[in-house]
């Protein structure tokens, strides 16, 4: 049991170490001002000066165009963001549950970048 216990621990203390040097690779990424799960949901999570959400993309809408581009997975949805540099503007087109279609601007920015 005490092994079990030990090998958890050295696993999570490796993943810990390791997750802020993999998100040193997202600061350089655009990103879009939302986050998606994996179908393509934009997820309830927020932050200061996202534009995204500024702009009115939330929860429960679904990501079905990246400008006129459609997307319909994860790799998709990112790839059509990486096409664009930090501080461009896209549509995002969005679906509700109820099938009603939105289209909103938002622009692209770092992350980390300070929004005042």
């Amino acid at each position: 049991m005490r092994t079990i216990f030990v090998l958890l621990l050295a696993v999570t203390l490796q993943l810990v170490l390791l997750a802020p040097i993999l998100a040193i690779g997202w600061n350089k990424e655009p990103f879009p001002g939302f986050l998606v799960e994996q179908p393509l949901v934009v997820t309830d999570a927020d932050g200061q000066g996202w534009s995204g959400r500024q702009a009115g993309i939330a929860y429960p809408q679904k990501v079905t165009h990246i400008d006129a581009l459609p997307v319909r997975t994860a790799g998709e949805f990112s790839a059509a963001i990486q096409n664009h540099p930090i501080g461009d503007e896209i549509r995002v087109t969005t679906i509700l549950p109820d099938g009603a279609s939105r289209s909103y601007s938002a622009s692209t920015w770092r992350s980390s970048r300070s929004q005042t």
